[in-house]
């Protein structure tokens, strides 16, 4: 995404933190006649990125992504400390060297509201901090899982500032569903947070919706596709007695009319293609996989 493209975007969440919670969701979407439905507008086309997964080596991913002709990748890091962001140098070097983009930086199993105790609110200013001296796009990470009865509660409460930090920073923030640091396991959690904080951004991945949060991707991608901030894309085709995971287009998954859902939101952010199983996660099979995903999927990026 052009700078200046992005410092608009920006600006608009900078301007948000001075209106009341219902201006702000008046000002970040428009509310179509679908049931509720809205639609952001962006003004740019869709990136294809490659996610590297966690431990492999950046240098090997990120010359794979060259190879396949992409935009950029995504570094994403599991159970992170404040030494895991030491490398910024050299993570640094390799991006410039490659001419490739940082579409997001993505820290797995923390979140915005878990316990003071944690330590966790440092580790996420320092992956912050981390992911902006990169010139990342975007920033996520869990929401947390508070020790309260009131969860939503807890992240709204946290969540503007931190989505403030990111706006300064010049990255969009967004928060990942389904897996431990947060709480979003059901739709309904989901609704809930959606309704209480509107301009929460969501990283959203079709299996995962599947798989996670046990719900039907185009329902979801269609209801809170107006909060979509970061997209990532992995292929899942379910058989009688197993479970196989092709890039995406070479499975089972209704790509097609989810990105027709996509373009009704106007989304235009990252296309994130990651590899999920044994064999196209080897090193030797990770630009064959990138290659067939956007062969497959390119056309409804347009």
């Amino acid at each position: 995404m052009a700078a200046a493209g992005r410092r608009k975007r920006l600006h608009a969440v900078t301007q948000r933190r001075v209106s009341s919670p219902v201006a702000a969701f008046r000002q970040r979407v428009s509310v179509g006649p679908n049931e509720g439905r809205h639609i952001v507008s962006r003004g740019k086309d869709m990136k294809k990125g490659f996610v590297i997964g966690f431990g492999q080596d950046m240098a090997a991913s990120v010359a794979a992504a060259r190879e396949a002709g992409l935009d950029g990748v995504e570094l994403m890091y599991l159970e992170p400390t404040m030494a895991t962001f030491a490398d910024v140098a050299d993570r640094k070097r390799i991006l410039e060297e490659s001419g490739l983009e940082l579409a997001a930086v993505g820290l797995w199993r923390v979140g915005f509201g878990d316990p003071a105790e944690s330590g966790h609110a440092d580790v996420i200013k320092a992956g912050l901090d981390f992911a902006a001296e990169l010139g990342a796009s975007c920033f996520y990470t869990g929401t947390g899982e508070p020790a309260s009865n009131d969860k939503v509660g807890v992240l709204a409460e946290c969540y503007p500032e931190w989505e403030q930090r990111a706006a300064d920073a010049g990255m969009d923030l967004a928060v990942y569903l389904g897996h431990a640091g947060s709480y979003l396991f059901s739709e309904v959690a989901l609704a809930e947070t959606v309704a209480r904080i509107p301009s929460i951004g969501l990283k959203l991945d079709p299996s995962g919706i599947i798989r996670n949060l046990r719900a039907e991707p185009l329902y979801v991608l269609s209801k809170f596709g107006g909060n979509l901030a970061h997209f990532h894309v992995k292929g899942l085709l379910r058989l009688a007695d197993r479970e196989l995971e092709p890039p995406p287009g070479l499975d089972g998954l209704p790509w097609a009319p989810m990105f027709g859902i996509l373009h009704e939101h106007g989304y235009d952010g990252w296309v994130m293609a990651e590899p999920h199983s044994p064999l196209w996660c080897r090193p030797d099979h990770w630009a064959l996989y990138a290659k067939l995903t956007f062969q497959c999927l390119g056309p409804y990026m347009a």
